[in-house]
């Protein structure tokens, strides 16, 4: 899982957050056991369904990264569902199936709400899931940030991270001595580029390559670092270089 997948999950969450705060007013009306107008039974039907779409789509988001794509046929919710509880060769599930019962609840009364007019959805059904709402969100959101830090790669670099800053090609050559093989390269844009090779002692080197106004400048690292870290790498670098040029 790379930074740009993790900001997404990490959006929907979020999102998911806002929408329980701006229905604090719901949860008032269910613990002091109030009775609904329309317009309450309304907003609380809207706090379900965006809740368990919002759960969704971050779980939609795990499994396409994971190269399972569940959104054909008319059982995918169901399948997307099922698939999150699914143990593993490790002995392991995105989401713990402590409730997943619970979350099928959630998932049946959404349907219902799609599907039917306020005044035919039963209320007490409504309150009990609105009762246990947080929770199951906070277990929810726990378990997917458990799975974001055990999956999320390694990969990003930041400027102290840099061992040598070359700004020659010659420099290049004398860090890659008379390797002539085994040198990868991988082109993210027309100006930046790639070079990953073992030095003389198999040591794997990553060299970051950006084209100038001038020639090519050389970044080595001792890590790897995908296209995304890359670029926010240079950006952050060229803003410095100029910002030090402006003093």
């Amino acid at each position: 899982m790379d930074n740009i997948t993790k900001a997404k999950i990490e959006n929907e969450l979020k999102r998911n957050e806002n929408n329980i705060k701006d229905h604090e007013f719901i949860f008032e009306l269910v613990h002091n056991n109030e009775t609904p107008t329309l317009g309450d039974r309304d907003s609380a039907n809207a706090l379900i369904q965006q809740f368990y779409n919002g759960i969704e789509t971050a779980l939609n988001i795990i499994l396409k990264d994971n190269g399972k794509k569940i959104t054909n046929g008319t059982q995918w919710h169901s399948d997307l569902l099922n698939t999150v509880f699914n143990i593993d060769n490790n002995g392991k599930s995105i989401l713990n199936n402590k409730y997943k019962e619970k979350l099928k609840e959630y998932m049946s009364m959404r349907h219902k709400i799609r599907h039917s007019y306020t005044e035919d959805i039963q209320w007490d059904n409504v309150k009990l899931l609105i009762k246990d709402l947080k929770d199951i969100f906070s277990n929810v959101k726990q378990d997917i940030n458990t799975y974001i830090d055990k999956n999320i790669k390694n990969d990003n670099i930041n400027i102290t991270d840099c061992i040598k800053h070359h700004s020659a090609t010659k420099e290049l050559k004398g860090l890659i001595g008379n390797i002539t093989v085994g040198i990868k390269t991988e082109k993210y844009n027309n100006k930046i580029s790639k070079l990953k090779f073992k030095d003389n002692k198999g040591k794997d080197i990553f060299v970051l390559q950006q084209k100038t106004d001038v020639g090519f400048e050389f970044f080595h690292f001792e890590k790897d670092f995908n296209k995304e870290s890359a670029i926010n790498f240079l950006k952050k670098f060229n803003k410095s270089r100029n910002t030090g040029k402006k003093k």
